[in-house]
């Protein structure tokens, strides 16, 4: 029981430490989802450790990052749209502050008639996606969802640092936690006493693919159900594919997740859905990848020229087909206000 308790709060710490926050940037829960958004969270002075940035973070009610939602039936009465943008960090807008994440940008370009939600939460990876639609696509309803996906989500070490996921059937955490280390010190290679195997945390993203570890099945059944969830509910589905642009290859044939990319588009075309890739929507532009991201971090950027405004053009051209309208820059206007002209828009 002791060694229980001390498992959970040390994971609970490595969720928070996501970005500086202490009980109070997350939700623990002790089921496959793990961890979600804390509702009402607001902290001026978030921050984060690798690059000692200092802003805004915002929660609302329903747990989804920006102000508050406005009333989801009003706006589909109106002939709007709801549009649910999935994914990890690079949804979420890690490292910048209210008003940059792309979703936000989204809002102010398009005006009230597309009403999009930040469904970005730091960590998350491809089952967790399915997990949080299960949830989301009742309660929601969205016309559109835009899944977003980088390198690591087929990486299943969040899951597996989460003691009530990978020491479930465990006869003995005590054992799994504190004996069988100790004896892999003394006796080196004794690995396979691990659950699920060894770990290396240098190893690359794409070994799940190449080796056909069991990563890559669960993501792939994650991809599958999450295409039947948006079925089964009446959303369309676009996949985004987000890069690591601070690759050392990444603008060459040695970019080392081409593979990966192939795969999910892919994925989106058995599925019969769109897929937007991104790295080659920068190749294409006259675009410096390095614009883009954070330096010595490789999250998308905020302000006018960062990333998360390339992001948010490019799927308003190529999601909604029209010309990116320029951003009122007014990063506290959100869905909802009601002060600008509805954007006439509609799926291509």
């Amino acid at each position: 029981m002791i060694t229980r308790k001390i498992a959970r709060a040390s994971f609970a710490r490595i969720v928070e430490a996501y970005n500086g926050q202490r009980d109070a940037m997350f939700r623990m829960k002790h089921d496959p989802i793990q961890y979600r958004n804390n509702p009402g969270f607001h902290d001026r002075h978030a921050y984060s450790i690798p690059t000692g940035r200092r802003f805004e973070y915002r929660i609302n009610s329903a747990g989804f990052r920006g102000a508050e939602l406005p009333d989801l039936d009003k706006v589909r009465a109106a002939g709007g749209r709801v549009v649910l943008h999935v994914g990890d960090s690079f949804v979420f807008g890690m490292n910048v502050g209210e008003g940059e994440p792309f979703p936000s940008r989204l809002n102010r370009k398009l005006g009230p008639a597309v009403v999009n939600v930040n469904g970005g939460v730091i960590g998350y990876n491809l089952p967790q996606y399915r997990d949080s639609l299960r949830e989301n696509l009742p309660r929601l309803r969205p016309d559109m969802v835009t899944l977003n996906l980088y390198v690591n989500d087929f990486d299943r070490r969040m899951l597996e640092r989460n003691p009530d996921i990978w020491l479930k059937d465990a006869r003995s955490w005590f054992l799994e936690l504190r004996v069988k280390p100790a004896l892999r010190r003394l006796l080196p290679g004794l690995d396979l006493l691990r659950p699920h195997g060894p770990i290396n945390p240098r190893e690359s993203h794409n070994e799940a693919l190449d080796a056909g570890l069991p990563n890559f099945a669960l993501g792939r059944a994650a991809f599958q159900e999450i295409v039947a969830l948006c079925r089964e509910s009446g959303a369309e589905l676009v996949v985004v594919s987000h890069p690591l642009i601070l690759d050392p290859g990444f603008a060459t044939d040695r970019y080392q997740y081409l593979r990966m990319n192939e795969i999910f588009r892919d994925w989106a075309a058995e599925a019969g859905c769109r897929h937007i890739d991104l790295r080659e929507e920068i190749l294409r532009s006259a675009t410096r990848p390095e614009s883009l991201v954070i330096p010595d971090d490789g999250h998308w950027e905020g302000g006018d020229h960062g990333g998360h405004e390339f992001v948010a053009n490019v799927l308003i051209r190529e999601v909604f087909g029209i010309d990116p309208p320029q951003d009122p820059g007014t990063p506290g206007h959100e869905p909802g206000s009601g002060d600008r002209p509805a954007a006439s828009i509609g799926p291509q």
